[in-house]
Formats: C-alpha cells, structure tokens, sequence
C-alpha cells in the first residue's frame, strides 16, 4: 500500500508539472528529441505487443487449458479474469439501474451483496469500512479476511452488512443515463460505455489537427490505462465521454458544450473537480457573458436532475419516471434559459450602466 501511495503521489507531482507552463517553455527546446523518444517508447510496447500475441498464439496456447494448479499462465489468466470484473460501484449502478426499470427507489433499495452476486463482481473490490469486524483492521483487510466474511454474507443476501459500503452514492445520472440502454437488452455496462465513448473519440480524432490525427490515434491505442480502465467497468466511462466534448466543444458550440458539461456533473461527483476548470477555460478563451451563459446552462440541468432526486421517493413506482425525468430535465432548461437571458441582460445592463 505504501508503494502504491507513492507512485500515486508521483503520478499527481507529474500531472502539475505538464499543467505549468513554465514547463512547456523549457521543454519545448527539447521537442524534437522528446518525439524522437516517444515514438521509440511506442514502436517498442507495439513489438513487445506483437510478441505477445505471437507467444500466446504458437508457443503457450495450450498452457492457458491446463489443469495444473500451479501453471503461471493459467494463474496469470484467471488473475486477469479478476481483474476485469464488475467493482462495487459499477455493480451499484447497474443494480440502481435495474431497480428504476423495476419500479423501485435506486437509493433505497441499494445492496451491494445482490449486486456483486447478481452481476458477478470480485470480492477484492468491494469497500470495506472500519465498521463491525473491520473496526480494528488497519489499514485493509486481507484477501484472506475478505473471502471470509464474504462467504458469511453471501448466504443472506437481503441483510446488508455494516462492514462494507453498500449505498448508491451517485447522482441521478449515475442511473438514468444507462436505463435506456438496459432497456433495451444491453446487459453489461461495459457495452454502454463502448457506445457513449467511440462516437466522442472518433468526433475529437476528426477535429484535431490533420498533422496530429495520427498521433493521437496512436496514443489512443496505447493508452493501457484507458482500455484497462475499460474492460475493467469503471465507472468514470459513463461520464468521461460528456466531459470530454464538453470540454472540445468549448468554443465551437457553447449550448452543446454546456449541456455535456451538465451531465457529466449530474452522472458523478468527480466530474465536479473540473466545472471551475471549464468556467475558467470559457472565460480566458471566449469572454464573461458566454460564461454566465454556460453556467446557467448547467445549473438548469442541475435543477432538473434535482427534481427528479425530490420526486424519486413519490414516483418509483411508475416506469414512466425515465421519461419524466427527461421532461423535467427539458422543461428546467427551457425556463431556466428564458430566465437566464432576462437576468443576464438586466446584469450586463447594470453593469454597462453603472460605467457610463
């Protein structure tokens, strides 16, 4: 855990240092050796990629169908199998995804035992507190603890256990967003996450710059952390896509650019982390009033959802809240623009007036 914390903390001291620009002056001396080894460092994990699937295909094939306990390869694929299951929060969010198609209150009917069982998630990535058994365990509980008390929990299923996490902590977004989709027979979320991400790839390939196209693509297929992150179904994919066109979208389409914006506020609270970020990037590169404008965007995207919050304990029994939160959400912005305008233009007067 302690390595873990300081490659974290590496990482972040990384991410701070591209975002000064002082950096990029200095760096930019070095530009064309910095290419040189980037395309080194990627022709060399595609090699060692190729070499891998060669290895996999001719030489250890049959190594991964062995029966032998201790084979490495047949360890290394179903440590892989565990690695790419369902975690607390995906299995969370399908089963509050369910239980709105159901008829029933996402929040209230939150157990994270069924959830794992029914959609088959690991036991290592649940969210153990210090709570019950766990209240002197420091600082995790072992595998070994964990698969113990999972066998205990998982033969009664309807008690949820004060020892781990087991509440739908999400936005309203976290479950209406992906409803359509289990409506429809989409039964993973990893699939959703594949529709709502492709077409936000592919429009951000299409608009950078003809000479940068391919290394982005390139990037993009290197990216382990991405495709990782992926078929491993975490749930920053259900609103990364919205975050990153609203954030492309900034000067091209505000409206659309707002309203991205909004729904990846109101499907996650990380995305929160990045509004001041937005507002700041709107400001510098368009001006004040196309800010205010954004931001009245999103707080009517904010209403809606929260109405649907207010109104989920009253209606849950109704399939039709999918459609009614939309109408909401709809008729919130249309007001709340109309109203928008009205202010801005009394605020931008004032203002105007109070100069003169």
């Amino acid at each position: 855990m302690l390595s873990g914390t300081v490659v974290w903390l590496v990482f972040f001291v990384i991410l701070f240092m591209i975002a000064v620009p002082a950096v990029d002056q200095r760096l930019r001396k070095h530009l064309h050796c910095l290419n040189k080894t980037a395309k080194t460092i990627f022709l060399s994990l595609i090699v060692l990629g190729v070499a891998l699937i060669v290895f996999v295909v001719f030489i250890g094939l049959e190594s991964f169908f062995s029966d032998e306990p201790d084979n490495k390869l047949s360890q290394l694929l179903a440590s892989l199998e565990n690695v790419y299951g369902y975690n607390d929060a995906t299995a969370l969010s399908h089963q509050a995804t369910q239980n709105l198609l159901d008829g029933k209150n996402p929040y209230e009917e939150a157990n994270i035992v069924r959830a794992m069982i029914d959609y088959e998630g690991q036991i290592d990535k649940i969210t153990p507190l210090r709570e019950g058994r766990f209240a002197d365990v420091f600082p995790y509980p072992t595998i070994d603890q964990l698969e113990q008390f999972w066998d205990e929990v998982r033969a009664t299923p309807g008690q949820v256990p004060v020892e781990i996490e087991s509440k739908f902590n999400y936005p309203a977004g976290g479950f209406l967003l992906p409803a359509p989709f289990i409506l429809i027979g989409i039964g993973d979320f990893r699939f959703i996450y594949i529709v709502l991400l492709l077409p936000a790839l592919a429009y951000v390939i299409y608009k950078v710059r003809s000479d940068m196209r391919i290394h982005l693509i390139f990037a993009l297929i290197a990216s382990l952390e991405l495709w990782n992150s992926l078929a491993a179904g975490e749930t920053g994919f259900l609103y990364f896509p919205f975050l990153l066109l609203g954030w492309i979208l900034s000067r091209r389409n505000l409206w659309l650019s707002a309203l991205f914006m909004a729904i990846a506020i109101v499907v996650k609270q990380l995305a929160w982390f990045v509004l001041p970020f937005y507002l700041i990037l709107v400001f510098r590169t368009i001006g004040l009033r196309q800010m205010a404008t954004a931001l009245f965007i999103m707080a009517a995207d904010l209403l809606g959802f929260a109405a649907v919050n207010n109104l989920m304990s009253v209606l849950t029994q109704f399939l039709g809240l999918v459609l009614l939160g939309a109408v909401i959400i709809g008729i919130g912005i249309l007001a709340a623009n109309f109203l928008a305008n009205i202010i801005k233009e009394c605020i931008f007067v004032a203002i105007f007036t109070c100069e003169f």
